[in-house]
């Protein structure tokens, strides 16, 4: 008799994430039927979806001003949560901190009912995410196989809470990559119209128009400047001066921190802070949270101080930095937002896929695994083998993972970068 092969034996490294793939395609879909079993739609499941909704309602019957509305808000988006018997749980309204005219697409959305509603809203995401990573990986370098490199995207922790919680990241995407796709290409100023579409989350803006402008990009900026002064205008005329009046004080709301805001679950320098200050105090935490924001800053914005070619391996690798950079530094920043950083690490995984080296697959299962050890804690906690007190750390496990790799990432980048020539082309065909 042959001997018996061992299972799983021979597998290359691409099997072994095909493996993991499927077995988090299992975890989110078990999720998602779970949730839906017992009721949690808009408790958990497409609970974002719930406040951006109850904004496209608000405005179709009274106005863009009273989006932002918090009183208004509860009273429209209360009804839509689960009913929980004999819960310690305190409804507190999510906000929709955008632009109106951001808001229009679930203007539309809110003349259907809110479930029927979510459930289009939560196809549209997940075809319109799929049809865009095609499309931009197939514009990205050599014709090769991509299914495997959208199946990682598919099942990263960015792309999987952004559906789970009916978020609106995609746009970000789509505008971090057709920025992309313009610079390599050469096309400045089309370059900077794409960057507009950020304004959606404006902090998504906080370190790469520095870049631009230590760049001395000029194109770039107009075509940013001017597609922001276009959506700016086009929500003047939405909602009037009142509504961007009302939209200021929200934001400034979220600096000071609302309730919703859920700082204990983000991928900031913000989160240590607030994480650290339960351990050595708040005065000390963000001493050391202020001084690892500054210095991630600089880091970042140094790697722009010489001039870069847009069509060269550095840029490429620079935006990576950049734009995971954004995410340790912005004040409101969770894990969804991080989808930004797909776009560059699909140019650097299709054109220069030994600078990569295993960092997608780190990108891609670290936040994951680290998601699917929280919901099995959380879950022992729920049943009393584990103390609620540690609620805290299952708390910390949501953002810590994609904010060490923010951090990795820059720092990747800032080593690559120093042995790369300065000339060095990678051969998108953008």
């Amino acid at each position: 008799m042959g001997r018996i092969k061992a299972p799983f034996r021979d597998l290359t490294r691409e099997k072994w994430q095909n493996l993991a793939i499927a077995a988090l395609v299992v975890f989110y879909a078990a999720q998602i039927a779970l949730d839906l079993a017992w009721g949690n739609l808009f408790g958990r499941f497409a609970t974002d979806f719930a406040s951006f909704w109850s904004a496209g309602f608000i405005a179709n019957h009274e106005g863009y001003a009273a989006v932002y509305n918090l009183d208004l808000m509860g009273r429209i988006q209360h009804p839509l949560l689960p009913t929980i018997p004999s819960s310690p749980y305190v409804f507190h309204p999510i906000p929709t901190p955008y632009l109106p005219v951001f808001i229009v697409p679930f203007q539309l959305l809110a003349l259907v009912p809110p479930v029927p509603a979510a459930y289009v809203w939560e196809i549209l995401n997940f075809l319109g995410t799929i049809a865009y990573l095609w499309f931009f990986s197939s514009k990205i370098g050599v014709r090769s196989p991509r299914g495997h490199l959208i199946a990682l995207m598919m099942v990263s922790a960015p792309v999987f809470l952004n559906l789970f919680a009916g978020q609106v990241n995609l746009l970000l995407a789509i505008s971090a990559g057709e920025y992309l796709r313009a610079a390599i290409a050469g096309r400045r100023f089309q370059s900077g119209l794409w960057l507009g579409g950020l304004l959606l989350k404006p902090q998504c803006l906080i370190l790469i128009v520095p870049a631009l402008l230590l760049q001395r990009s000029l194109k770039s900026i107009l075509g940013q400047c001017a597609s922001s002064a276009a959506i700016l205008g086009a929500s003047l005329l939405l909602g009037g001066a009142e509504s961007l009046s009302k939209l200021a004080q929200l934001w400034l709301g979220y600096a000071a921190g609302l309730p919703t805001n859920d700082v204990s679950l983000m991928m900031n320098w913000r989160m240590i802070g607030a994480q650290l200050g339960t351990v050595i105090g708040p005065q000390r935490a963000w001493i050391i949270a202020m001084t690892g924001l500054a210095v991630t800053a600089f880091a970042t914005l140094a790697l722009w101080l010489r001039p870069v070619r847009t069509d060269s391996a550095r840029f490429v690798v620079s935006m990576t930095a950049t734009f995971a950079a954004t995410g340790a530094v912005a004040w409101h920043s969770h894990v969804h937002t991080a989808m930004i950083v797909i776009p560059p690490l699909i140019v650097l995984y299709r054109t220069q896929r030994a600078l990569l080296g295993k960092i997608l697959g780190w990108w891609v299962f670290l936040p994951a695994s680290l998601y699917f050890v929280r919901l099995v804690l959380a879950s022992m906690i729920h049943a009393g083998v584990i103390p609620s007190q540690a609620s805290g750390f299952l708390d910390f496990l949501a953002g810590v993972g994609s904010f060490g790799l923010n951090l990795y990432l820059l720092g990747w980048a800032i080593w690559i970068l120093r042995r790369l020539p300065t000339t060095s082309t990678p051969p998108p065909q953008a």
